[in-house]
């Protein structure tokens, strides 16, 4: 074995098997794996949404949505991923390209769909959102009759944010179509979810 691949790149590789285990796990229980999560590290679902949407069990789409976003980025060798503790603040994943040691935080949210809920919303707490340029807010949206995520997701740096969500009380709100090929101002920062960490390392290798 090569000794520099194995300093190199033994870390990214467990980390990509560990990640992958725990976000089939996840997936294959539709989410009720995430009670587990909450007393090892994750506060899924403390802060939940108005009570008119928790009937479609948002917790559960949210925890898929976190595991799949972190399950995408650790297919990429060169990125250290890191989960802050509380997860009650803007970065719920952080990466670290190894090789030019930038930072990029991430909060993922999940707008999930079927032929009676087209229409989504996404919030975010307006006292805990904190944008900064080195921050990005990834939406992944979750087929609910399928019980697969859409092939493209959004990637939005936190700075476009507050002129592309609507004020609901306490919340910052966007509005999306999962289940549509546009989603309106959105358009443009729609990304391949398969190629979710070749872009995030595009982003910290970037001048």
């Amino acid at each position: 074995m090569d000794p520099r691949w194995h300093r190199g790149q033994t870390l990214a590789a467990g980390q990509v098997a560990e990640f992958k285990v725990w976000a089939e796990l996840v997936r294959q229980s539709m989410g009720g794996l995430h009670i587990l999560a909450e007393h090892f590290g994750s506060a899924a679902g403390l802060l939940s949404a108005p009570d008119e949407v928790l009937s479609l069990d948002r917790g559960r789409e949210g925890f898929l949505g976190e595991a799949e976003v972190i399950r995408r980025l650790a297919e990429a060798e060169s990125l250290n991923l890191f989960r802050p503790f509380p997860d009650l603040e803007t970065v719920e994943v952080l990466a670290r390209h190894m090789e030019s040691g930038r930072w990029l935080g991430m909060q993922v949210k999940a707008g999930g769909w079927d032929p009676q809920h087209v229409e989504e919303r996404v919030y975010m707490r307006r006292s805990s959102f904190r944008p900064h340029d080195t921050t990005y807010v990834c939406i992944v949206a979750w087929d609910r009759a399928a019980a697969r995520f859409e092939d493209e997701c959004l990637l939005t740096p936190s700075l476009d944010i507050d002129g592309l969500a609507r004020v609901e009380r306490e919340w910052l709100v966007i509005e999306v179509q999962p289940g549509s090929v546009h989603h309106r101002r959105l358009d443009r920062y729609r990304a391949p979810l398969g190629g979710l960490g070749s872009g995030v390392e595009r982003l910290l290798t970037s001048v």
